[in-house]
């Protein structure tokens, strides 16, 4: 087939090619005007999104203009009241105002203060930060004032306690510290510390002040009881239980009253576990004082001679006391300070046991040391009977012999010693065995002093008669038996005998063979005038030389010095009155002045004044 249906239609192709030419040119025009409206669109899209930006951030801008003027004018404010709190601080500190006012102005200033510190912590301002510092400074100062205040107001607390110090041994009645409002004035503070103090990291340290005050409230009042101050009276319970007691005794008994009453006071005040925790900051100060002084006291009561150590016999007694307050009174235990009693109490054993043995060994069995004496009797002597006396007294000390055993403070045992069945026989056994080896002592060590002579009567009587009235006055009668009141009597008797022994001497000059016939002798001869001289001379000297010692040294003890004058009396003068009415009217000397220095009444005047300083 020749040519195409487009050779038929030559001109109509092309005409129809240019109108395609013309369509697809009208077509690129219209796209490039699409595209560029596209090009514009997305220019006012662009356009669009910045001016949505401008307007939020225009609207940031705007709020945090708004806010910056907001804290702007609370910092204003704050700056503006500052001044004013920081002399209300001041005045807080003023004298002339109450403490309770003052307490009640700080409180509000720091409540204050506290607001003011979280206002300024939140603030985005960079300024501000110089403000909180001032708020910091002055919160500071107020809590130190607060603290201040509070310290005052709870140590007129401690000093009421202090008021109390004179019946705080006084067993008879119970004992606590004053603390009437004190728990509301606690308490008032806690809850401010919680509410307002603790949220800007202050405090009124109020848990610290309580502490330092009590502990030393306590500290004084051991100081008080165990001083015996004129400041602090003692009652009469207190005066009765101090009497004869050791520091380490009476501080450990107060110590068992006042701990009872810190415990419950903290209970009163704070939580459990908080006053268990406070417990021991307060207690600790008392505890180490009397801790110090006890063990300082250990090595003196060591040191120190037996006998001085019958007070360690009613420390004993305290340690059982101050066991029995702590069982009973105290809210919670304190097993530090019972094993601190304890251990007390154990090292006080020891010491007692030691002592009694040392009594017996180096004192009441040792002539070398003992003390010889005219005037009643010695220190030592008082020693052994108190420390003899102590132990009979003191029930809770009967333990210490029997450990002990019977004899075990011998160093040397004999086997004819009687045995014991009791306790009681124990401590009988003990006390005759230390009285006669005293007086044995004594004795043999008098013996050994030749000048002594008749002056050994006067120690051992003196003694004997000392020990047998001691025994029956106090509760050492209850050990002894019959026999053994009866040979304290015996010696007493045999000493007499022995200190008569001078006066009979003295009265022998007076003996004559004929001094009992009745009538005076007027005329002698040269040798009877001689003796009758003689026997006066003697005599005269020595009535005077041993009324002269006695008046110079010798001092009986109660009670003896009548009983011996009557006794010396009944030796001396009726024998003096017969030989001076026989040779008064003789002619045995023209100097009768000289011979006869004593009347019948003189003589009785001249013996009493050798037993007056006694009597």
């Amino acid at each position: 087939m020749s040519g195409g249906i487009f050779d038929d239609n030559k001109a109509g192709f092309e005409t129809f090619q240019k109108n395609l030419n013309s369509v697809a040119k009208n077509v690129s025009d219209a796209s490039n005007i699409l595209l560029s409206m596209d090009k514009r669109l997305s220019g006012l899209e662009a356009s669009a999104g910045i001016l949505r930006d401008d307007v939020t951030n225009y609207n940031r801008v705007s709020s945090n203009i708004y806010d910056t003027l907001k804290e702007m004018e609370s910092l204003q404010v704050i700056h503006s009241h500052l001044p004013v709190l920081q002399k209300g601080l001041q005045e807080c500190q003023n004298l002339n105002k109450s403490v309770s006012q003052n307490l009640k102005s700080v409180m509000d200033i720091l409540k204050s203060l506290a607001e003011d510190y979280t206002s300024l912590e939140g603030s985005p301002l960079q300024f501000a930060s110089k403000s909180q510092q001032k708020v910091e400074m002055m919160l500071s100062e107020g809590c130190q004032i607060l603290g201040a205040l509070c310290y005052n107001i709870l140590e007129t607390y401690a000093a009421s306690s202090l008021n109390k110090a004179s019946t705080l041994l006084d067993l008879s009645i119970p004992w606590s510290f004053p603390n009437e409002s004190l728990q509301q004035f606690i308490g008032l503070i806690q809850q401010f510390d919680a509410d307002v103090l603790f949220p800007v990291s202050c405090s009124s340290d109020i848990s610290n002040i309580y502490i330092k005050i009590k502990g030393e409230c306590v500290v004084k009042l051991l100081h008080a009881v165990s001083m015996r101050t004129d400041e602090i009276k003692l009652n009469e319970g207190s005066v009765n239980f101090v009497t004869g007691k050791e520091d380490v005794s009476i501080n450990l008994v107060a110590l068992s009253r006042l701990l009872p009453a810190v415990a419950s006071e903290l209970l009163l005040l704070f939580d459990q576990v908080t006053a268990k925790a406070l417990y021991p900051k307060i207690v600790k100060p008392a505890i180490n004082t009397v801790t110090n002084a006890t063990r300082q006291l250990e090595g003196v009561y060591e040191k120190r001679g037996a006998a001085e150590n019958f007070v360690l016999l009613s420390l004993i007694d305290c340690i059982v006391v101050t066991r029995q307050n702590m069982n009973n009174l105290m809210p919670f235990e304190d097993a530090s300070f019972l094993g601190f009693v304890n251990g007390v109490g154990r090292e006080m054993e020891k010491i007692l046991i030691s002592s009694i043995s040392r009594l017996y060994n180096g004192t009441c069995h040792n002539n070398k040391t003992v003390p010889l004496t005219t005037d009643r009797v010695s220190e030592m002597t008082h020693g052994i009977m108190s420390f003899l006396n102590e132990l009979a007294e003191h029930e809770n000390a009967s333990y210490l012999l029997e450990s002990i055993g019977n004899w075990g403070w011998r160093h040397e045992i004999n086997a004819d010693l009687s045995p014991a069945r009791s306790v009681q026989d124990i401590t009988r056994n003990y006390v005759m065995d230390c009285m006669d080896s005293y007086l044995t002592s004594v004795q043999t060590a008098a013996q050994a002093v030749d000048t002594i002579g008749w002056k050994m009567g006067v120690m051992l009587l003196n003694i004997s008669v000392y020990f047998e009235a001691k025994c029956l006055e106090s509760k050492i009668a209850s050990f002894l038996q019959d026999v053994d009141l009866e040979k304290l009597g015996d010696r007493s008797q045999k000493y007499s005998t022995m200190y008569m022994e001078v006066w009979r001497q003295c009265s022998q000059n007076m003996l004559d063979s004929t001094y009992t016939k009745s009538q005076n002798k007027s005329t002698m001869s040269a040798k009877e005038r001689e003796i009758t001289k003689e026997k006066f001379r003697n005599f005269n000297e020595q009535v005077t030389s041993v009324v002269q010692v006695h008046r110079e040294s010798v001092r009986f003890e109660t009670g003896v010095a009548t009983f011996l004058l009557q006794e010396v009396k009944k030796t001396v003068l009726p024998l003096y009155q017969r030989f001076y009415d026989k040779y008064i009217n003789s002619d045995f000397t023209k100097n009768k002045d000289k011979y006869i220095k004593f009347t019948k009444a003189d003589l009785d005047s001249f013996i009493t004044s050798a037993f007056a300083p006694s009597l």
